[in-house]
């Protein structure tokens, strides 16, 4: 992962002459944390290696000696890059959805087994006038629905919900 030759022992200096220069500081801080028992060692970051970022989960212990220094870590490194690209990608995904519903005024919402809102999209406070904060886990989809017809839509979108069958221009 480092671009070392196999057999090279990772000394401290060589370390962090790997660090990517804008996650030095806080991989400096984190190992200095962790060397004095104040928090585990587990963190994400860069390295540069062939002018290339690689992203990494690093995890380590120490020994420490008879006065309490740490006198050596051990540890384990695996290279995620590929899951960093995957979780931007899906956040650019998200805030292009999240543009598009706001937009178009598109309320997202999902509801559990017995109709309870879990999740609803911001814009649910624009078109409805109701804040997600209002609807998720307090309200059922049902409950915006006028009192007329309600008991008759309640049974249309369960059986839905129980045909596992997609609707649109939900009211």
């Amino acid at each position: 992962i480092y671009g070392l030759q196999p057999g090279t022992t990772i000394t401290y200096d060589l370390f962090f002459e790997k660090v990517h220069p804008d996650d030095l500081e806080f991989v400096k801080k984190e190992w200095e944390q962790a060397i004095r028992h104040e928090k585990l060692y587990h963190i994400q970051h860069r390295i540069v290696v062939g002018g290339e970022p690689i992203w990494l989960e690093a995890k380590a212990e120490f020994e420490y000696d008879g006065q309490g220094k740490a006198i050596i870590g051990m540890g384990t490194v695996q290279d995620v890059t590929e899951l960093k690209k995957y979780q931007e990608e899906l956040l650019e995904a998200n805030n292009r959805f999240s543009q598009l519903a706001e937009h178009s005024r598109t309320v997202a919402w999902e509801c559990d087994a017995d109709g309870l809102y879990t999740y609803i999209s911001d814009v649910a406070e624009t078109v409805w006038g109701y804040s997600p904060e209002d609807l998720v886990g307090r309200m059922h989809f049902y409950d915006l629905h006028p009192a007329e017809g309600r008991e008759e839509f309640m049974a249309g979108t369960f059986e839905v919900f129980r045909m596992k069958e997609s609707f649109f221009n939900f009211g």
